[in-house]
C-alpha cells in the first residue's frame, strides 16, 4: 500500500515532499510542534471532506459518547466537549426509561433566547437544544428529574493524518479517504501555482491551474459517486456548485 504522501506526489508531481514537510515544521517556545505544510494539506482536506458530507453518510465513521447528567437540579446540561469534530447528532433521554428527544443546535450567541423561551429558540423538554461554547457542549433546558438524564452525542473526529507514515486514514472508508487525497492534492496545486506566480512564470502557473481544475473535477465526480450510494445528489445537497 502506497503512503498517502506518495499518492499525493503522483497526483501533483511535487517531488520534494519530504523536504517541504521538514522545512515547514514549526516549533514554538514551549516545544510544541505544528505539522509541516504537506501534513497540513491532509489535515485541512480531511476536515473539509467531513464538513461537506451530509450527516447520514458519516455515521459509518461516527463515535458515540454517552453522558449521564444528575437529576434533581444537579449540573444537568453541561458536558465537556468531544474532541475537535463534527457533531452528527445529540439526543437526550428523559430519565432511564423516558422518551428520546433530538436536540436542535443553536448558536451560543442565542443561548439567552433559549433560556428565556423565545419562540424561535426556546428550549423545552420535548424540544431540547444544545450549543457549543468554551470547549463544552451545553444541553438545555435543565430538567428536574428524579432519575438522571442520558445524553448521547454522535460525532466524527477530525483525524490527525500521517501521510509520511501510513497509507490510510484510520476509520475512513476507502471512498472518503480518496476524497481526502484528492482534496489535499488540490491544496498542493495551489502551492505550486503560488510558487510559479512568485517567479512570474505565467506558463507554469497556467499549467498548474489547469491541472488543479482537473483534480477538482475528479474530486467532484468521486464525491457524487459516493453520495449516489446513499441515493443523494451532490448539487441538491449543496456540497458542490454548478461551476
Amino acid at each position: 500500500m502506497a503512503l498517502l504522501a506518495e499518492r499525493l506526489k503522483s497526483l501533483t508531481g511535487i517531488q520534494n515532499l519530504e523536504e517541504l514537510e521538514e522545512d515547514t515544521i514549526i516549533t514554538d517556545s514551549d516545544g510544541n510542534t505544528a505539522p509541516g505544510l504537506v501534513t497540513s494539506w491532509f489535515d485541512s482536506a480531511a476536515k473539509d471532506v467531513i464538513n461537506v458530507l451530509p450527516p447520514q453518510t458519516l455515521y459509518v465513521m461516527g463515535e458515540s459518547e454517552i453522558l449521564v447528567a444528575p437529576g434533581l437540579g444537579g449540573p444537568s446540561g453541561t458536558f465537556t466537549s468531544v474532541p475537535q469534530s463534527r457533531i452528527l447528532s445529540v439526543n437526550r433521554k428523559d430519565g432511564l426509561g423516558g422518551v428520546i428527544h433530538e436536540c436542535r443546535e443553536i448558536d451560543a450567541s442565542k443561548k439567552g433566547y433559549a433560556i428565556a423561551n423565545d419562540y424561535m429558540y426556546s428550549a423545552t423538554k420535548e424540544s431540547p437544544i444544545f450549543y457549543r461554547e468554551n470547549g463544552k457542549i451545553f444541553v438545555k433546558p435543565i430538567i428536574m428529574n428524579v432519575e438522571p438524564d442520558i445524553v448521547e452525542i454522535i460525532y466524527v473526529k477530525y483525524p490527525e493524518v500521517l501521510p509520511f507514515n501510513l497509507g490510510f486514514i484510520r476509520k475512513f472508508p476507502d471512498e472518503i479517504e480518496n476524497l481526502v487525497v484528492l482534496k489535499a492534492s488540490v491544496y498542493g496545486k495551489f502551492y505550486q501555482i503560488g510558487l510559479a506566480n512568485s517567479e512570474e512564470d505565467l506558463e507554469v502557473a497556467t499549467s498548474h491551474t489547469n491541472h488543479m481544475s482537473a483534480l477538482n473535477q475528479e474530486y467532484t465526480m468521486c464525491l457524487q459517486n459516493y453520495l449516489s450510494g446513499y441515493q443523494l445528489n451532490a448539487k441538491e445537497q449543496g456540497v458542490v456548485n454548478d461551476s
